[in-house]
């Protein structure tokens, strides 16, 4: 008898410390994960919320959808826990979309050709305003160079959207600024001895190919006289790179430019884990070859997003 208490009296010493154990794990995993500020996700396209979220280190998760005709089809409607709330990484944010009603985005048209444009316009339901023509170096003829209302802009269906389009290379004694981005400065030079324009340069560090114009002070397009100064930033290669973020030369993500129409701007960005590093951005002319190096300690489930004028068109894994 005194033997069957000590082991019922043993057994329960030991789920005892089983349970002190179980619960000292779960506490100390919650413990160690950090903290973050829920984001905002109301009125966001469910693709960008996603985005967000993943900077975070936050999931997502539908629990329903209802329809609202002041907010586009797959909108963000509500979001549990809120915006604003300190939760745990890897907190799962419930989202609430709506199904859309007379409400949409303005779709992006600049650099699609008109004809294009237009349909992209019926397609939305919305319909093609007043078209103005202007000359343009940046594009070809019939080109959307801009718009108004600019692209996501939430309109009635049905609404009208207007567009300046290109007129083609401008008419002897007009002076347009080219776009230099992503080019050399051989280019600038040529050019700048050709027009009898002053030129100005700063460096930067950028993890870029070294040389590569990044920014220029006159913006594409725009009207410049002769005599008159451009300034232009130049990228450099980082200071320590190698030691610092632990880039390797044998390391790099190679793209290249599709063939097509010119003047679109790209954005190469790094994301691993919940942080998220802008590597390469510029409008590279089409067939271009862009080898951008990566950091040499990346996790496997890093990865890489090509953005083309800020719309995410493909995504491919780091290593």
């Amino acid at each position: 008898m005194r033997k069957t208490i000590d082991r019922i009296f043993l057994g329960l010493i030991t789920l005892g410390v089983l349970a002190f154990t179980l619960d000292w794990a779960v506490r100390s995993t919650i413990h160690f994960q950090n903290s973050v500020i829920v984001p905002d996700l109301s009125g966001k396209a469910v693709l960008e919320a996603l985005d967000i979220l993943s900077k975070n280190n936050l999931g997502l998760r539908q629990e329903g959808a209802e329809f609202n005709d002041s907010v586009p089809l797959g909108t963000v409607l509500r979001q549990q826990p809120p915006a604003g709330m300190s939760v745990r990484e890897g907190k799962i944010i419930r989202v609430t979309l709506s199904q859309g009603g007379e409400s949409i985005f303005t779709p992006d048209l600049i650099a699609q050709t008109l004809r294009s444009a237009e349909i992209a316009l019926r397609l939305n339901t919305l319909s093609l305003g007043e078209v103005r023509t202007r000359p343009s170096l940046k594009y070809e003829k019939d080109v959307v160079i801009s718009q108004e209302p600019k692209p996501k802009t939430i309109l009635q269906k049905n609404a009208l959207v207007h567009v300046v389009v290109s007129d083609g290379p401008p008419q002897d004694g007009l002076l347009l600024m080219p776009d230099f981005t992503g080019k050399k400065m051989d280019d600038v030079s040529n050019w700048a001895k050709d027009v009898k324009v002053k030129v100005e340069t700063s460096e930067e560090e950028s993890p870029g190919e070294p040389g590569t114009i990044l920014r220029q002070s006159v913006q594409p397009d725009d009207a410049i006289q002769p005599d008159s100064s451009v300034k232009f930033v130049i990228s450099k290669e980082v200071q320590g790179a190698s030691a610092q973020t632990g880039a390797a030369p044998s390391q790099k993500f190679h793209f290249e430019i599709p063939q097509g129409e010119s003047g679109k701007q790209y954005q190469i960005v790094l994301v691993d884990g919940s942080s998220s590093k802008e590597l390469w951005k510029g409008s590279p002319e089409p067939g271009s070859k862009l080898d951008v190096p990566l950091p040499s300690k990346l996790s496997p489930t890093a990865r890489i997003r090509i953005f083309v004028n800020g719309i995410l068109t493909e995504e491919r894994v780091a290593q």
